[in-house]
């Protein structure tokens, strides 16, 4: 490498020693010129290792050497090496001169008793240390072995004292027995660089670190005072964000390799009201800018999924065809809850008739495909009609109803397609793909049949319980602060 720029950084003695243990990628303590993380989509052709892997040696004051891991034969230009290995340098502790990054195996003892002799303390394995006197004529030595709790250490039973060492066991083992033996975090050690104020006594030390994750997660309750009453207010007032509520964080995150991780984002951030709204003249006017009917029309996150024109012509496309009916704009209100919280409502009669004359003997499977596929268009319509909302604010970009259904359509199936072809190919999941196609094919049929207007499908949810997103940030908020 290159001359090294001098970039010193304060670190811990914990953080020192556990620093050649730390990956090169997707580590946020290493990053380039542009602040931005190394990883290994950009810098692919370089192994995944950690930093002692690459045996960083300093050569002189401003020279480092160390050795790159290429994952095939050709690798990166010369101009991206110097990126990537000028942010490594400038992360890594100090080295001396003719140093190498690497763990060491020389342990410190925390607040050390008052011994006789000075001794080396070096790490034989993850639990056993041996203690080497550096003030006798001889080489005087003793072991510590490491109790159950991974914190205190003993004097090991086969230690045989002699003259030099007998006093200071001695003296050792009346600390042993008040667990005041403990040594810094260390990767040899311990499974993470644990670190404590320094007027906390050895003996305490286990406690002070089992209470630390309390004390950090104490007060976030506090934080979230403003979020919750903001979604409770919205729950109240908005039958779209008290349905998109009832989802829970996992159902919510949970993409099952069907949902790209975009529209996994928009559906997250459309249950948490968090799609930023803003942009360059809304103070003035605050409409949507869609259609020319929308003009007057305040936007809303509500408006843009399920108000507008656009959005409404969008779900009743989805909700035809999936029930197999006819449903008019005004009587798809009956399916919101459905569509805001992504589940599958009951099939309809025509459908479930369908699936049980085309697969009599594997109609519960193909009942769930279908359901399966709700979820996906669901998600696929919120995406959509956000990414038109941007194209129509910041590109100027003119839409129709038409094309806004067009669009979402086409995506949707495409998608389906997509991710029934790519289950078709693996053994495990052939059948469901092949369920999952056939249903693709059957959703795509234009529906003939006119909904029945004096029954609903869909059962709305119970107000009385409090929606599922809502109540998991409250149980976050009332645990904080005990």
């Amino acid at each position: 490498m290159g001359p090294l720029p001098d970039m010193r950084i304060t670190r811990t003695p914990e953080e020192e020693a556990f620093w050649p243990t730390y990956e090169w990628n997707d580590n946020p303590a290493i990053t380039d010129e542009t602040g931005a993380t190394l990883t290994r989509r950009k810098y692919d052709r370089i192994e995944s290792c950690t930093l002692e892997e690459l045996h960083i040696t300093r050569r002189s004051e401003r020279l480092c050497t160390m050795g790159i891991p290429f994952s095939t034969e050709t690798g990166h230009s010369q101009p991206k090496l110097r990126r990537w290995g000028i942010a490594i340098l400038t992360s890594i502790p100090t080295l001396t001169v003719g140093s190498t990054l690497r763990v060491g195996t020389v342990a410190t003892l925390r607040h050390p008793p008052v011994l006789r002799n000075n001794y080396t303390w070096i790490i034989i394995n993850a639990h056993r240390i041996r203690g080497v006197s550096s003030t006798s004529p001889e080489e005087s030595t003793f072991e510590l072995e490491q109790q159950p709790n991974g914190v205190h250490w003993m004097i090991s039973e086969s230690t045989q004292a002699d003259v030099t060492t007998k006093a200071d066991i001695v003296k050792l083992q009346q600390h042993e027995y008040t667990g005041a033996i403990v040594f810094q975090a260390h990767p040899m050690l311990h499974g993470f660089p644990w670190t404590v104020p320094d007027s906390t006594a050895n003996r305490h030390v286990l406690a002070a670190i089992k209470k630390q994750a309390f004390k950090r997660y104490r007060g976030d309750g506090i934080k979230l005072d403003a979020t919750v009453n903001h979604l409770q207010q919205a729950v109240q007032t908005s039958t779209w964000q008290a349905a998109a509520m009832t989802q829970s964080p996992k159902q919510l995150w949970a993409h099952t390799n069907e949902l790209t991780a975009y529209q996994v984002w928009v559906s997250y951030r459309v249950t948490l009201r968090q799609l930023n709204l803003y942009y360059d003249g809304r103070r003035h006017d605050n409409s949507c800018r869609k259609l020319q009917c929308c003009q007057g029309h305040k936007e809303t996150l509500e408006h843009i999924m399920w108000d507008c024109p656009c959005a409404q012509a969008s779900w009743q496309k989805l909700i035809s065809h999936w029930t197999g009916e006819q449903w008019s704009l005004q009587t798809t209100e009956r399916f919101q809850e459905a569509c805001a919280s992504r589940k599958a409502p009951a099939l309809s009669r025509v459908i479930k008739a369908q699936l049980g004359r085309d697969h009599p003997d594997e109609e519960t499977q193909y009942v769930k495909e279908w359901k399966r596929m709700w979820r996906i268009m669901c998600s696929i319509c919120m995406t959509s009609l956000w990414i038109q909302r941007n194209r129509v604010v910041f590109q100027q970009e003119e839409i129709t109803i038409d094309r806004s259904v067009l669009e979402f359509w086409t995506t949707s199936q495409q998608q389906l397609r997509a991710i029934a072809k790519r289950e078709r190919r693996k053994p495990e999941t052939m059948e469901i793909g092949t369920r999952l196609l056939l249903c693709q094919r059957q959703l795509e049929k234009i529906p003939t049949e006119k909904s029945p207007m004096e029954t609903s499908l869909v059962q709305p949810p119970d107000q009385t319980l409090e929606p599922a997103l809502l109540a998991r940030l409250r149980i976050k908020q009332t645990s904080s602060r005990r």
